[in-house]
């Protein structure tokens, strides 16, 4: 995947407070070998625990990421 087809977001969690999530578009890496990437990239502490592939992502009428819909899923 490009840089531009990944976004990693927050997501509230009950038990752990908040949650890094990375959306993927079209991307043909493993879960274990994203994480190795972002932990490069990142720091061990924003490694994502959960990864969510898409074919898109949702967009703004303005052309930006809709975080909130991201969120949603």
């Amino acid at each position: 995947a490009e840089p531009r087809d990944i976004v990693v977001l927050a997501r509230p969690d009950t038990e752990w407070g908040q949650i890094p999530i990375a959306f993927i578009v079209n991307c043909q890496h493993d879960d274990a070998t994203l994480r190795r990437f972002a932990a490069a990239a990142v720091g061990r502490t924003s490694i994502p625990m959960d990864v969510v592939r898409l074919g898109a992502l949702p967009l703004l009428p303005n052309g930006k990421v809709d975080r909130q819909k991201l969120l949603e899923r």
